[in-house]
């Protein structure tokens, strides 16, 4: 049996949104934002996927949420980082 951890990206959001406001990423339905996480969505992959170890016991994590886009997952496959993708969702 293999055990996930679930992470919602709201809070990365919520801390840029706050902590960083000139990045201009925020809550709210507008397409730009997820251009303007992609450079700290993917660290906080990085930092995820480097946390996982033997004595860690999930097997992995799922990434959730409006700001994790095809773009973001291509660069971060790119860097090498071990990922599997499912997208959900509707086409507006």
């Amino acid at each position: 049996m293999r055990i996930v951890g679930r992470l919602a990206v709201d809070a990365l959001v919520s801390m840029l949104q706050r902590a960083a406001p000139q990045h201009g990423v925020r809550h709210g339905t507008h397409p730009d934002k997820a251009v303007p996480a992609q450079p700290f969505l993917i660290e906080f992959i990085r930092a995820t996927a480097e946390s996982l170890d033997d004595s860690d016991p999930l097997d992995g994590y799922v990434v959730e949420g409006d700001i994790v886009t095809p773009a973001a997952a291509t660069a971060a496959a790119g860097l090498g980082m071990p990922l599997s993708c499912v997208f959900l969702g509707t086409r507006s």
